[in-house]
């Protein structure tokens, strides 16, 4: 056995060939950078000086590797060095390639990025059966294409289709769907994943660019059929993305480069387009909110206690989404109670279909998760719970009650958890025994789809209480983040003001599907009132009676949400709001048809959407982040960022409020909208004093402590 200190690449021989162990040093993960590469190209020196019988390429660590070093792409300044250093890493792979011997990638845990590019280099891959594992090329979730090889190598590997869509989306497939497209050859049990990599060196590689062209029927076997692939795939990313990312649109040029002109057009493409790409806002932006996500996933103060059992009070859609997340992705026991068997029983089948929806889970996993959840009618069964979470209606009173019968019930150092949208946790902590081990745990709607959870910390919130909550979030596969308490805390408060404008505008006589149409194009996955007949018009006059109370004359409601509940239009859930819907069993159904009768009962005729619209709309949820942020709201704005993009739904293409301020539009220019805002519509645009300072100093907020 040969092996070199300090390096990202040791070498292992065996009777068999050659184990390449990739492993960086005092890294948890592994990553493709510079200095990474010069290693790995160091361990090729070495295995052509004397080639073994085969090269087995696999990780040390738990995944394979992540990707590229993102924070790289921060010192480089050009387009022209971000190409070359495209170039490099093509080289590389290339080299593999090119290896004497055979080569396989064995696969365990995630295979992302420039990952899945090595792995791709090599003659054939296997991946381990495990449910960390997964493969894919994410890189236009970052803005940027793939940028070792990666889009010649993985149409010639699983043909140009599932390859447009697997990097057009950045999808992460499954083993066992990797292996049905052909990007693997085999999917064994972690523990022969070597042995079956050695029995793969040994037999005859396949042509990958014969298995691909194999893979492509006859659509896209031909000039005239790849023509209408990809025209197909531009209309496809121009639906989903409005033309606000260009990276995917991107992809497609450069894959139709390689396609039509070969490897060495379609390398040079890529490297071209992976540097000019790399110099966009939308990168910029999009690689902050990779990067703020990962800071999330730092330590908290506190010690987290162990969760072994979880209880939930009120099973309606809230309840029964926090139910799913708990058992299918945290592995944990839920009790999940109601006052009748009713709400249990929709919660139960909203699981079932949660869980069923599933199809990379077997048939007994599904058994084994659905088995997790237990109804109850009263308080059964809660008495061992370590976490409670409350999901009741928003009411104090009411939220009272279940905190002194749940005080009485668990053990004093198991937390309660209230998933309260708007009320300050002070409050409902008030009527508390042990404050210390009550805090807040807002999920969004629907909870197993929306990636956020917001933990609130009460005035006399432990450290330990947040810790265990975020563990447990983080066990459910959330993105968390921690915030203050306050009215509205830093999610609902941002978004009351977007939808308080977006209801002011149709009292303009804006019409109602026009400005959806606006906001969805703008980057924003529903329309404001889209979001308000999901979420429920109640729900959002309690929040902002909420808001107005604790916040003042800014945060005024309009009468329409009012007058809309007074009339019985409360959203989907009622099959009545700003859009048509029509009963399906027990639930409504949207009619894709603005309701006009709303017309008449706000008493405007719709006419055209003003100029400035979208502007007014964004800009007062990015005015009341920065006033949040002063407020001490937040711990970082980069959390701010966080929580607006995967809570709310804010263009991540934008980056967030935060860093939208900053780097696109401006303070200076933010501040100068605002004040002619406020002169031209009131104090609702009054200008936050952290942009003001932000605007006169030249300061940054993006990642600052807040004050």
């Amino acid at each position: 056995m040969t092996t070199k200190t300090k390096t990202a690449f040791r070498i292992e021989r065996t009777d068999q060939g050659a184990v390449l162990w990739f492993d960086i040093p005092d890294s948890k993960v592994n990553v493709l950078r510079p200095d990474v590469e010069d290693d790995l190209s160091r361990a090729l020196d070495e295995l052509e000086a004397d080639p073994p019988a085969a090269l087995v390429i696999a990780s040390a660590k738990e995944d394979f590797c992540v990707g590229a070093d993102v924070n790289v792409l921060n010192e480089i300044e050009t387009s022209d060095e971000l190409a070359e250093l495209s170039r490099q890493g093509q080289a590389v792979m290339n080299r593999i390639e090119s290896l004497p011997f055979p080569t396989v990638a064995a696969i365990s845990g995630n295979c992302l990025g420039g990952g899945l590019e090595l792995a791709l280099a090599c003659d054939r891959r296997v991946a381990a059966d495990t449910d960390d594992t997964k493969l894919g090329l994410p890189e236009v979730q970052l803005g940027l294409v793939p940028g070792a090889g990666g889009t010649v190598r993985l149409p010639e590997t699983v043909g140009l289709e599932s390859a447009l869509d697997m990097i057009l989306a950045g999808k992460r497939l499954r083993p066992s769907r990797a292996r049905k497209v052909g990007l693997v050859d085999d999917v064994v049990h972690p523990k022969i994943l070597l042995d079956v990599a050695f029995e793969l060196a040994g037999e005859p590689a396949d042509d990958q660019s014969l298995l691909g062209k194999a893979r492509d029927f006859a659509l896209a076997g031909n000039p005239v059929g790849r023509k209408v692939v990809f025209s197909k795939a531009r209309d496809s990313v121009m639906e989903r993305t409005h033309g606000n990312m260009p990276a995917p649109l991107r992809a497609i040029d450069v894959i139709e480069t390689g396609v039509r002109d070969g490897r060495y057009e379609g390398f040079e493409a890529e490297s071209k387009a992976f540097g000019e790409l790399g110099m966009t806002e939308q990168a910029s932006a999009l690689i902050h909110i990779f990067q703020s996500r990962n800071r999330t996933k730092d330590p908290v103060a506190g010690t987290p206690r162990p969760v072994h059992k979880v209880g939930i009070v009120g099973a309606g859609l809230m309840g029964g989404g926090i139910a799913a997340v708990t058992a299918a992705d945290a592995g944990l026991p839920v009790r999940i109670s109601d006052l009748d068997w009713g709400p249990l029983g929709s919660a139960l089948a909203d699981i079932r279909d949660e869980v069923e929806g599933r199809r990379y889970l077997r048939p007994p996993e599904k058994k084994e998760i659905l088995a997790r959840v237990l109804p109850t009618i009263g308080n059964e069964g809660f008495a061992d719970a370590d976490v409670v979470i409350e999901a009741v209606v928003e009411k104090l009173d009411v939220k009272h009650d279940v905190l002194g019968e749940m005080e009485d019930l668990i053990a004093e150092d198991a937390l309660f958890a209230t998933n309260t949208s708007s009320i300050p946790i002070a409050e409902i902590a008030a009527a508390a025994k042990h404050p210390e081990r009550v805090l807040g745990m807002h999920y969004f709607s629907p909870v197993p789809q929306v990636p956020l959870l917001e933990v609130v910390a009460g005035p006399q919130t432990s450290d330990d209480a947040i810790a265990t909550a975020v563990e447990l979030g983080s066990s459910q596969g959330k993105t968390v983040i921690v915030v203050k308490d306050g009215p509205g805390f830093y999610t609902s408060r941002i978004l009351a003001p977007y939808l308080d404008e977006a209801a002011r505008l149709l009292l303009e006589g804006a019409p109602i599907d026009a400005i959806d149409r606006l906001m969805t194009r703008t980057g924003f996955p529903l329309g404001p009132f889209r979001l308000l007949d999901e979420v429920g018009l109640d729900i959002g006059v309690e929040i902002s009676e909420i808001l107005f109370e604790g916040l003042g004359d800014r945060m005024e409601p309009n009468p329409l949400l009012a007058d809309m509940v007074d009339a019985g239009r409360i959203g989907k859930k009622a099959g009545s709001g700003f859009y048509r819907y029509e009963r399906k069993g027990n639930d409504y159904r949207r009619i894709d048809e603005v309701d006009e009768t709303v017309y008449d009962l706000v008493g405007v005729s719709p006419n055209e959407v003003p100029s400035d619209a979208a502007d007014r709309m964004i800009l007062r949820m990015v005015n009341e982040a920065l006033f949040a942020f002063g407020d001490g709201i937040l711990h970082t704005a980069s959390d701010g960022d966080i929580g607006a993009v995967f809570g709310l739904g804010f263009p991540a293409h934008m980056g967030g409020p935060f860093h939208y301020v900053q780097h696109q539009l401006s303070a200076e220019s933010a501040l100068e909208q605002l004040e002619d805002f406020s002169e031209r519509f009131g104090p609702r645009f009054r200008p936050a004093p952290t942009l003001v300072e932000a605007a006169r100093s030249g300061g940054v907020f993006t990642t600052g402590q807040a004050s």
